[in-house]
C-alpha cells in the first residue's frame, strides 16, 4: 500500500507511513509493544490535532528509531520536539510514559 498525497496544502499534516510500519516493526522486533501502542496513540493524536509542527518532528523521530542503532540522544531531540509542538494532554501524557522506555 502507498501513500497518496493530494490537495494538502500549506498547513497539511502527514506522517510518512511507510516510516511508521518500519519504525514500529522495529519496536515490536525489541518486544516492546506497549512503546508501538504508545506510538500509534501519538499519530493519532498528531492527526486528530492538525499540528504540521508535530507532524514533521515525530516523522524525525520515526526515522531516527527505523535506524538499526537508534541514538537515544537524537530520540529525545526529536521526542521534546513533538511534545513543545502539541498542546497537554491526558492521551499524549499516555503515550510519552510508554514511549519514555526508549530512553
Amino acid at each position: 500500500m502507498e501513500d497518496k498525497f493530494e490537495d494538502i496544502g500549506s498547513n497539511g499534516v502527514t506522517i510518512n507511513r511507510s516510516v511508521l510500519i518500519n519504525a514500529l516493526n522495529h519496536v515490536i522486533l525489541d518486544q516492546k509493544d506497549s512503546v508501538a501502542t504508545g506510538i500509534r496513540e501519538v499519530v493519532d493524536y498528531i492527526d486528530s490535532a492538525g499540528n504540521a509542527e508535530a507532524a514533521v518532528a515525530f516523522n524525525e523521530f520515526l526515522e531516527e528509531l527505523e535506524q538499526p542503532q537508534p541514538r537515544p540522544s537524537r530520540l529525545k531531540l526529536f521526542w521534546a520536539g513533538v511534545l513543545n509542538a502539541l498542546p497537554p494532554s491526558a492521551i499524549l501524557d499516555d503515550a510519552a510514559a510508554k514511549i519514555a522506555d526508549l530512553f
